[in-house]
């Protein structure tokens, strides 16, 4: 643990500006990238992903989907559990509550001792995916980009924990 909050930022003002040179660096990276297939083209939020592999495919060989069969969506949920579990005791049971997507999943957090401590949304598929998919993409670019494997499973979550007395 940090210790003291002046711990913390000292350790946030020392990894910023080298974390920042990088996204700078990966940044412009992927602008090259969108420049040769899209001259002229704004880089936003949305490309990121879609150039992201574009990148580990062209400069580490690296390809999502050849890694995807080793890192199915359950066993990699399921892996980030049981380390929760290990290292903080608590556990995750799943829960029935409403959803405002069907793929979406909900379970309830629960301490060492069996006390709630609050309730895990999981979203696995990116709502802008699910609207490309859908046929609202918000560009004519951005529709294609959507539909590629691996940007369609990028995970978010929120988590609801309740208050201590």
């Amino acid at each position: 643990m940090a210790g003291t909050p002046a711990a913390v930022y000292e350790l946030l003002n020392e990894v910023w500006t080298p974390a920042l040179d990088r996204a700078k660096e990966e940044m412009a990276e992927m602008n090259t990238m969108l420049q040769r297939d899209v001259p002229g083209a704004t880089f936003e939020p949305w490309d990121w992903w879609y150039y992201a592999e574009k990148v580990r495919k062209d400069k580490y060989a690296l390809d999502d989907a050849a890694l995807r069969p080793y890192f199915s969506l359950e066993n990699v949920r399921e892996g980030a559990f049981s380390l929760a579990n290990r290292l903080y005791g608590i556990t995750f049971r799943p829960l029935v509550a409403p959803v405002y997507h069907k793929d979406c999943s909900v379970y309830e957090v629960l301490d060492v001792d069996g006390t709630h401590l609050g309730v895990l949304y999981f979203d696995f598929f990116r709502a802008a995916a699910r609207a490309a998919v859908r046929g609202v993409p918000r560009s004519a670019a951005s529709a294609t980009k959507a539909t590629n494997a691996s940007l369609l499973w990028s995970p978010s979550y929120a988590i609801l924990l309740r208050r201590p007395n």
